[in-house]
């Protein structure tokens, strides 16, 4: 695998659309969640799609700067499915 050089405009680039991603990512997630029937047939779907919003959490954390969690705590959200 070869690694490409990435100008500093295109890092602030990069990160804008992986930002964008997760938003979205968020917003399909919630509507999921939102959506999904009660009935138990539904439970490990309604778990899964619960399991991708705390990671996607982790991301979007990482990614926008704007959340007051350590390390440590974004650390936790991802070993706790392992």
């Amino acid at each position: 695998m070869s690694v490409v050089a990435i100008a500093p405009w295109q890092r602030a680039e990069r990160d804008e659309l992986a930002l964008s991603c997760v938003e979205e990512i968020e917003s399909i997630s919630v509507h999921l969640r939102s959506n999904l029937p009660n009935e138990p047939e539904y439970l490990f779907l309604r778990s899964m799609v619960l399991r991708v919003i705390e990671l996607n959490s982790v991301a979007m954390s990482v990614l926008s700067g704007e959340d007051d969690r350590t390390t440590e705590e974004l650390r936790r959200v991802l070993e706790m499915g392992q």
